[in-house]
């Protein structure tokens, strides 16, 4: 195994340059390329904080739904400080 702008690759695989291009090309020999990425041990610290469940719901919508959703929580909010600001004396 070697390893390639931080990824872990094989050793059936290859990379080879574009001449002239200065652009690098992964080239597999094998069916499937086997990318072996380590875990960021600062990442592995903040994914026991985030629900990943929401995540996915999220990531379920369509980029509309998401700004309506989005658009729908700023008004909330909003609503939310004028009723503050008026129960302040």
């Amino acid at each position: 195994m070697f390893a390639w702008r931080g990824h872990a690759i094989d050793d059936q695989s290859s990379l080879t340059a574009w001449p002239g291009s200065g652009r690098t090309q992964y080239t597999t020999l094998v069916t499937e390329a086997r990318i072996v990425i380590e875990p960021d041990p600062v990442i592995e610290v903040f994914k026991k904080d985030i629900d990943r469940t929401l995540l996915r719901a999220n990531l379920k919508l369509s980029p509309e739904e998401r700004l309506r959703k989005m658009q729908s929580a700023v008004s909330g909010l909003r609503l939310l400080r004028e009723a503050y600001a008026k129960s302040r004396p």
